[in-house]
C-alpha cells in the first residue's frame, strides 16, 4: 500500500486542474501521473468526485496530448551532462524512458477508466505499452479500438508494427494496403517518434522490399502507386 494519504492525490490532481488555467498543460500531466503512480483507483475516483463536468473534457484532452508529448520524447544520449542529471534526479526512475512509459500508462489507465471507449485515451495507453515491451497487451487495446472504427489509419499503422514485430509479415502486409486504400500514409508522421528505432528499421527494410518486389513482378499504373505508397512508409520510417 502507498505510504502517501489520500489528500496528497486530492491536492495533486487539484493543483493540476489550476495549472491548466494557467497555461502549464505539461506541469498538468506531471502532477496527474504522480497521483496516479501514488494511488491510482483514489485518482480515479477524485476525478469522478471533484472535476466538475464542464472542465472534465478540458482535463483529459490536455493530459492526452501531454501523455502523447512524454512518449514522443528522445532519451538522452548516456553520455550527456542532461542524462546523468536525470539519472539522479528521477522519482523512482520516473525521468527514465522507461519510467516515462510507466508513468503514462498510469495516465492513460486513468483515462480508458473515465471513458473506456475514447479512442486517444486507448491508442495512448497501447503506445505506453508498447514502450514498455507489453506487445501482446498493446496489440489487443489496439484491436479492440479498431473494432470501433476499422477504418483508422493511425489504428491500423499501429497494428502494422506490431505485426511486422512480431514476425507475422503476411498480416503487416495485409495491413499497410489497407492504410494505403484508405489513402492517409501520412498518419505514420505524427506516430513515428512512439515506435523505437530497431522497428523504425524492420518498418523501412520491409516497405522498401515491398516496394521492389511490384517493381519487377508487376506492371500498370494501380502497382505503381502502390510501390509508390510503399516507399513513401519506407522514407518516413528511415527519419
Amino acid at each position: 500500500d502507498s505510504p502517501h494519504p489520500n489528500s496528497c492525490v486530492k491536492a495533486l490532481c487539484g493543483r493540476g486542474l489550476l495549472r491548466i488555467l494557467g497555461g502549464s498543460p505539461y506541469l498538468t500531466a506531471l502532477d496527474y501521473i504522480t497521483a496516479c503512480r501514488l494511488k491510482l483507483d483514489e485518482t480515479i475516483l477524485t476525478v469522478k468526485s471533484y472535476v466538475p463536468w464542464n472542465q472534465r473534457g478540458l482535463l483529459v484532452k490536455v493530459l492526452q496530448e501531454e501523455g502523447q508529448k512524454i512518449l514522443q520524447k528522445k532519451p538522452s544520449p548516456k553520455g550527456s551532462s542532461a542524462f546523468r542529471q536525470k539519472k539522479g534526479a528521477g522519482l523512482n526512475g520516473f525521468l527514465t524512458k522507461e519510467g516515462d512509459a510507466f508513468g503514462v500508462h498510469q495516465l492513460a489507465s486513468l483515462l480508458t477508466e473515465l471513458d473506456p471507449s475514447d479512442e486517444a485515451s486507448q491508442i495512448l495507453c497501447a503506445d505506453a505499452l508498447y514502450q514498455l515491451d507489453r506487445v501482446e497487451e498493446a496489440h489487443r487495446i489496439l484491436l479492440v479500438a479498431l473494432s470501433r472504427n476499422p477504418q483508422r489509419s493511425p489504428i491500423l499503422a499501429r497494428l502494422v508494427l506490431l505485426q511486422l514485430k512480431k514476425g507475422f509479415l503476411y498480416d503487416g502486409t495485409q495491413l499497410l494496403k489497407k492504410v494505403i486504400q484508405i489513402g492517409d500514409t501520412s498518419c505514420l508522421l505524427l506516430i513515428m517518434d512512439i515506435f523505437k528505432d530497431e522497428d523504425r528499421k524492420l518498418m523501412q527494410t520491409h516497405c522498401h522490399s515491398r516496394a521492389m518486389t511490384i517493381l519487377k513482378n508487376k506492371q500498370g499504373d494501380t502497382y505503381i502507386k502502390e510501390a509508390i505508397a510503399y516507399l513513401s512508409f519506407a522514407i518516413i520510417a528511415s527519419g
